[in-house]
């Protein structure tokens, strides 16, 4: 989020302006959930893939 933050905008008069005053504080979860569909497990026969082909990976989700 940091690095969102101090992102700049600018032309020939105002380089390096700071974007607009778009900020709005981290909200709290309220006992909601946080959830990925990334699986974080590594299988065998992906050992043997250049990592550079498990960039191109897609991952979906699976319903409840």
């Amino acid at each position: 989020l940091h690095a969102l933050r101090k992102l700049m905008q600018g032309d020939s008069k105002n380089a390096k302006a700071p974007l607009g005053n778009n900020f709005r504080p981290p909200q709290p979860l309220h006992h909601r959930p946080v959830r990925t569909n990334i699986d974080f497990k590594v299988k065998q026969d992906q050992l043997k893939i250049c990592i550079d082909v498990l960039k191109e990976s897609r991952f979906s989700i699976s319903h409840d």
